[in-house]
């Protein structure tokens, strides 16, 4: 059906969403392509983010992880810290708001991540370092990166809420202002975080996206 659809040799408009489609899904047809240049296309990725300390890269001084994960949001739509997206508001569908939610772990399920000889959690954390090594990390630090990751997502996933605990929206809902969000969760610049999320979307001659947290 897919190839019916896209895989008809016609002119695209890469500008629509069809046209868009049609064009990725072509590329992911040409495995040999995909396999000539992975690499390249991945070090210029990680290289755009500043490189990755895993394969030996330096970061710089100052790193802005408000900017980094924001960046990351709006190329990937990464949700490894938390969810950050724009959907109708639960209490007012006519408006939009944007919604922060917890993340989705990658073993899926937070009881897998609790004991320490859990058979997916050793599995998830073979697989990290098999890539590390596969992406030519040494051996020894790819090891330990993979277990401070695991560590990291372990302590992430014993802040979330189980699945039977979030059947109750209105209970969830919570709306504030960026104001707030300010004084509740001083640590985070989220202004420079909604900024870099949307920095591609908006005019920039405009100016910032956000500019006050009223």
């Amino acid at each position: 059906l897919l190839e019916d659809k896209f895989g008809r040799e016609e002119e695209l408009d890469r500008e629509t969403a069809i046209g868009k489609a049609k064009f990725f899904y072509k590329l992911c047809l040409n495995e040999s392509e995909i396999f000539d240049n992975w690499r390249t296309t991945f070090n210029e990725v990680v290289a755009a983010f500043g490189g990755w300390p895993s394969l030996g890269h330096r970061m710089p001084e100052h790193v802005s992880i408000e900017k980094l994960y924001g960046d990351m949001v709006a190329k990937f739509r990464a949700d490894s810290l938390f969810k950050a997206t724009v959907q109708p508001d639960d209490k007012n569908s006519e408006k939009h708001v944007l919604l922060i939610d917890q993340p989705a772990l990658n073993l899926f399920a937070r009881d897998f991540y609790v004991l320490a000889e859990n058979e997916e959690r050793l599995a998830y954390l073979q697989l990290i370092r098999d890539v590390l090594v596969l992406l030519h990390a040494p051996a020894e630090s790819a090891t330990q990166d993979a277990e401070e990751i695991i560590e990291f997502e372990t302590a992430l996933a014993n802040i979330t809420m189980a699945d039977d605990q979030r059947h109750d929206i209105a209970e969830l809902y919570t709306k504030m202002t960026l104001g707030q969000m300010k004084q509740e969760l001083p640590n985070f610049d989220w202004l420079l975080f909604f900024n870099e999320v949307f920095r591609e979307i908006v005019d920039q001659s405009l100016g910032p996206l956000l500019e006050g947290i009223h």
